[in-house]
């Protein structure tokens, strides 16, 4: 099903795909427009090695959505698991390593699938590695990578103990023109259709051209 351009969600942690807030829990709201009986939730796992606890608290999280048609899109990527991924409504990209994920999104074709189902109307959230994958560019010990760019920001995560260091290296640039995103530790960010930042919980901090501005949450815990 098609449909209109959804938000997208980056937490810096899994807090929030059980944080309770207004009149139950945050997770209930990413999909509150679509119809409830053929919702299907895709979970990759790639950034953590697919570590089955990790899917199994994704199947809590949606539980708490009522979408119980949920699948883990394992690195090995069989046929079944893209077909799935190709009519998901929610994909979620799962924290862990950044390099390690984004490796397996590249050689697997995972990418493109995912793009494609963004413009199709998918929700996408990301955790940790898997907010940071959603964005413009990280960097590991030797280069700087290019990554899926559906969110046009630099993204960092629960970085806070370091003062956002690698993330104003990369913002800091010669001919870094992008604006980068620190989300704190219980935090998280939405990046909506129209390109406007909403923040979660915590204040964002936002780096451009060497300033640093913080983005507060209309509510808090």
């Amino acid at each position: 099903m098609n449909r209109p351009f959804q938000p997208v969600y980056l937490f810096a942690d899994s807090q929030l795909l059980f944080w309770q807030s207004g009149d139950g829990p945050f997770i209930q709201t990413l999909t509150q427009s679509f119809p409830k009986e053929d919702i299907r939730a895709a979970y990759i796992g790639a950034s953590n090695g697919d570590e089955p606890v990790f899917y199994e608290m994704f199947e809590a999280a949606m539980r708490l959505a009522d979408i119980q048609n949920c699948r883990h899109i394992t690195s090995a990527y069989s046929a079944e698991e893209k077909q799935f991924l190709k009519s998901s409504d929610v994909i979620l990209l799962a924290g862990g390593s950044v390099l390690q994920g984004w490796k397996v999104l590249e050689k697997s074709g995972m990418q493109d699938v995912i793009r494609e189902r963004r413009e199709k109307g998918a929700v996408l959230i990301g955790i940790s590695a898997g907010a940071i994958q959603l964005g413009l560019t990280a960097k590991d010990e030797e280069n700087v990578l290019e990554l899926l760019r559906i969110v046009p920001l630099c993204i960092a995560v629960h970085d806070e103990q370091k003062e956002w260091k690698t993330l104003k290296e990369l913002t800091g640039r010669p001919g870094a023109l992008f604006t980068g995103i620190g989300i704190p530790s219980g935090g998280g960010m939405v990046y909506h259709p129209d390109h406007t930042i909403e923040a979660l919980r915590k204040p964002l901090i936002e780096i451009s051209d060497g300033q640093q501005n913080l983005i507060f949450p209309v509510n808090g815990d």
